[in-house]
């Protein structure tokens, strides 16, 4: 029988996220015996090592918990996120991002100029000749896993 339950849990940012869902669950009460819990945001079970910031979670986001065996899980199997690689068109110098299909552009071009200590308006993205534009998401621009971006210094 299906019974849904809404527990809160507040999680740090830069740490692993199961450990600390764990925690808050089992601090939440009595888990039935044998029971195998599984974290899913977005469609992909959460591993031991991701974290909110390498999901993009934001405040209020949801996280599922699904009590099934993991072999029989089709959600192992899922993937709802790609890594893209930016790369500086003067240096060679690649800067990789895990991001969710769903995402818009301006989310890494954001993060990557931060990280390289450049300004926004300064800096042009292009995948295979094509501008990229920052409202658009990860699926519009039609980005693959493993997909390379070239940054290129405009000012």
């Amino acid at each position: 029988m299906y019974k849904e339950q809404d527990k809160f849990v507040r999680v740090r940012r830069g740490s692993p996220l199961l450990p600390q869902l764990i925690r808050g669950f089992l601090d939440a009460g009595p888990q039935k015996q044998g029971s195998s819990l599984s974290f899913v945001f977005d469609g992909s079970r959460l591993n031991q090592k991701v974290t909110a910031d390498e999901l993009d979670i934001e405040d209020g986001d949801v996280i599922d918990a699904f009590d099934f065996d993991y072999s029989s899980s089709s959600l192992s199997i899922v993937t709802s996120r790609l890594t893209l690689t930016v790369i500086n068109n003067e240096t060679n110098k690649d800067v990789r991002f895990a991001l969710n299909w769903s995402a818009r552009l301006n989310r890494l071009m954001d993060r990557y100029c931060k990280f390289e200590g450049l300004q926004l308006d300064n800096v042009a993205f292009f995948h295979e000749g094509r501008r990229l534009t920052g409202s658009k998401t990860v699926a519009e621009e039609r980005l693959d896993d493993g997909d390379e971006i070239y940054a290129y210094i405009i000012g």
